[in-house]
This record gives structure tokens, C-alpha cells and sequence, in this order.
């Protein structure tokens, strides 16, 4: 592929990434789909490419062998690795969150424990 079209791929990634932040939210609210379900479901749908390109070693069609097969491969890419990254940051941040107040909420309770006016 030329120089060119190769910038035409990144710019379909890219574009194709501002795209799935902007919808994949939407989607997941009017789904009601949990953070971690999303994510799983995102896994599973990126592995569409590896598994198309393997297709490609083994039979006479597939495996992105032309320059149709890059773009849509790409775009698909875009689609899929920006929703997989806010998902995961979503994921994490959820998890951040519970386990201090889980912290807090632990400290809080066995603070008086600890108190001076607590007599054994």
C-alpha cells in the first residue's frame, strides 16, 4: 500500500474511534449493559480481526488481502479499541471507588476500637 493510503487507514481508525465514544454510551444505556459485560462483549468483537486473518492462512479468501479488506479492518478496529479503553477505565474507576469506601467504611467502624475512652 502506498504512503497515502496508509494515512487514509489512520484516519479512518481515528475517526472511526470518535465515532464508537460518542455512540457506545448510548448504546449501553438504552441496552442496559453493565461496564463489565460491555467490555466482554468488546473483547469478543475485536477478536474478529485475528480470527479473519487466520481464516486468510488456511482457505483462498479472507485475511485482508486487499486494500477494501485494510479499510474495514481498520475501521472496525477504531470501532471496537475506543470503546474496549472506556470501558476498561470505567471498569477500574468503579472498582477504585467501592474499594475505598469500603475502607472507609471498615474504619469507620473499628475506629472506636481504638478510642482512649474504650476500656478493656
Amino acid at each position: 500500500m502506498s504512503p497515502s493510503k496508509i494515512i487514509i487507514i489512520g484516519v479512518l481508525v481515528q475517526l472511526a474511534a470518535v465515532i464508537s465514544s460518542i455512540l457506545a454510551p448510548k448504546i449501553q444505556k438504552r441496552l442496559a449493559i453493565s461496564n463489565q459485560r460491555l467490555l466482554l462483549w468488546v473483547i469478543l468483537l475485536a477478536e474478529i480481526i485475528p480470527i479473519y486473518a487466520c481464516i486468510g492462512l488456511v482457505l483462498p479468501f479472507g485475511g485482508l488481502r486487499t486494500e477494501g479488506e485494510m479499510y474495514v479492518a481498520a475501521t472496525w478496529f477504531g470501532l471496537v479499541s475506543c470503546v474496549d479503553t472506556s470501558a476498561r477505565h470505567e471498569l477500574m474507576y468503579s472498582y477504585t471507588v467501592h474499594s475505598r469506601v469500603i475502607v472507609e467504611l471498615s474504619m469507620r467502624n473499628s475506629s472506636h476500637l481504638y478510642s482512649p475512652s474504650h476500656h478493656y
